[in-house]
């Protein structure tokens, strides 16, 4: 229970910290955009527990998650990736991609 607690808590951390930073209206207007995460495009970078926890966190949140990298690929979908796939391992709808493409 502890290790799954210790990747949950990053994902939440990453969320948390970005979250901040986009709930900042003085920011948000240096970037030219409004505050809050929803309706905002991401790709993550990581896979893993920690990358899988920030997803869930974000999409909660309203964000859509375009990309995923990895070391060994990417994941895209301008429509959205759902979390959800994930742990599925159901990629057919999803374009991927080896590194270097």
């Amino acid at each position: 229970k502890q290790w799954y607690q210790r990747r949950v808590r990053g994902g939440r951390g990453v969320y948390h910290s970005t979250n901040i930073f986009v709930e900042d209206p003085e920011y948000m207007e240096m970037v030219g955009l409004v505050p809050g995460l929803s309706g905002k495009t991401c790709i993550l970078q990581g896979f893993g527990n920690v990358g899988l926890h920030t997803a869930r966190y974000f999409h909660r949140a309203g964000a859509k998650i375009i990309g995923v990298i990895e070391w060994d690929g990417t994941i895209y979908n301008p429509s959205g990736i759902d979390p959800k796939h994930w742990r599925t391992g159901n990629w057919s709808t999803y374009d991927c991609g080896s590194p270097g493409h």
